[in-house]
């Protein structure tokens, strides 16, 4: 079984790899432009039956059937550099797209802190994704901390049923404000998963909402097509998955970045009033990254054996045992 699995893995890598060496014949042959990229993501089989021919294909194999055996770390290096260009070519289009559409994506959005801040971060979220809750946390810790950061959430039901309803109860919120909605959801996100609805109206009450309103609110029209158009949103802009962070920088472009920590958020404010380019690390990130690489690593110290502690010697037996025969032998004499 093993061997059949392996062969079976090997002969998957080996068109993987088949398909990118044809996809990069076929992408410089085109000449990289957008309007001729349309049938770019084509099968192995039409793509190489137009540019290579049988015997050149099943050369290509043999020769990377040879680098994978003889050359693994080269042979995995390739893939990973090229996992590594496809990622980046979909954050670029990430950010050109969402930047095209940023009315779009303003539009059924919730706002949390001020929409004048000098950092703007917009997240896709999906409310029953814990990644997503952790996210949020974030938010309201950095709102709480610094003015000068606002968060644009992005709500959309793509993880079920129970993320449909819980994607209402955050838009129904947010139709009686941003602050309430920020605190239904700071006092919801931990308790998710063991909320019957009972208690999540009390939850509301006790975030301040009018709990009439929310009912209302929660099943009306308007909130099921916001939440149809957040979807529809969502696939436009090939969402790769949840939660999706983009940051605006100093020149109003959008760029990908992965969630942070509340304190950096507020690091990131700070540059971008100075009018820095917040797409790049700062000037002291950058020497800490060269101290880093630079610095000698340290040498561990051998450790210092303790002292064997002598162990007690043990009492002759054979002595002591002569020795009480001759003390009884003298008591009988005396």
């Amino acid at each position: 079984m093993k061997n059949q699995e392996s062969g079976s893995t090997m002969k998957i890598i080996i068109g993987v790899a088949v398909d990118a060496v044809v996809g990069m014949g076929f992408y410089v042959s085109k000449g990289n432009k957008p309007s001729e990229q349309k049938n770019e993501v084509a099968s192995k089989s039409s793509v190489s039956s137009t540019i290579f021919t049988a015997e050149q294909t099943k050369a290509i194999e043999e020769i990377v059937v040879k680098v994978a055996r003889e050359q693994t770390d080269v042979f995995m290096k390739a893939i990973n550099d090229g996992m590594q260009l496809q990622q980046e070519k979909a954050s670029r289009d990430l950010e050109k797209n969402a930047s095209q559409e940023i009315e779009g994506v303003k539009k059924n959005a919730i706002l949390w802190g001020d929409p004048k801040a000098a950092l703007q971060v917009y997240a896709m979220i999906d409310p029953m994704c814990p990644h997503c809750h952790d996210f949020m946390k974030t938010a309201i810790e950095a709102i709480d901390k610094s003015k000068d950061v606002a968060f644009t959430l992005v709500v959309a039901p793509i993880l079920g049923a129970n993320s449909v309803a819980v994607s209402k109860v955050m838009l129904a919120a947010d139709k009686q404000g941003g602050d309430k909605s920020k605190v239904l959801m700071g006092k919801f996100a931990d308790k998710v998963n063991d909320l019957t609805r009972d208690k999540l109206l009390e939850l509301v009450k006790d975030s301040g909402l009018d709990v009439a309103k929310f009912k209302t609110d929660e099943e009306s029209p308007a909130v099921q097509k916001q939440l149809e158009e957040n979807v529809a949103l969502f696939e436009k802009l090939k969402i790769p998955g949840v939660p999706t962070v983009l940051l605006k920088n100093k020149d109003g472009s959008l760029f990908a970045a992965p969630p942070v920590k509340s304190e950096t958020y507020v690091k990131l404010a700070v540059r971008i009033k100075a009018g820095e380019d917040i797409s790049k690390p700062s000037a002291n990130e950058e020497k800490e990254e060269a101290a880093a690489k630079t610095a000698e690593p340290k040498k561990e110290e051998p450790k210092k054996e303790e002292p064997k502690k002598a162990e007690p010697k043990k009492a002759d037996s054979k002595k002591d045992d002569k020795k009480s025969a001759s003390k009884k032998a003298d008591s009988k004499k005396n």
